[in-house]
């Protein structure tokens, strides 16, 4: 899918399409609903979180894009990282997530950002 179409998607169907590339495997992906592939793609990104956060927090590439408040530059730069760390799934769908969560708040320790 094409990241400009991406950035019209809202969270949950943004998680449906995470889910679709994770469970794709999966013996009885084709009988959960697309609630459950939702929660289990939520799961999925609770995990890998922190995976995420050591290479998008320590990119000076993508800190620099963040306090230029240069969103294509932050979602382009997440995908760069992740792309290698992720096998089957689309980056984009986890850049955009991750980007929608909020930057600040993801690397707010590491930048030494205060709430």
């Amino acid at each position: 899918m094409e990241p400009t179409t991406l950035v019209q998607l809202d969270d949950d169907e943004l998680y449906f399409l995470l889910g679709e590339e994770v469970l794709k495997g999966e013996q009885n992906f084709n009988f959960l609903s697309r609630k459950q592939i939702i929660e289990k793609a939520k799961v999925w990104f609770r995990l890998n979180l922190p995976l995420f956060q050591n290479k998008v927090c320590q990119n000076a590439a993508i800190r620099e894009a963040y306090e230029k408040q240069d969103t294509g530059n932050i979602v382009a730069g997440i995908i760069d990282l992740i792309a290698g760390a992720l096998t089957g799934i689309a980056p984009a769908t986890v850049a955009y997530l991750l980007y929608r969560q909020g930057i600040k708040l993801l690397c707010k320790t590491q930048w030494g950002i205060k709430a």
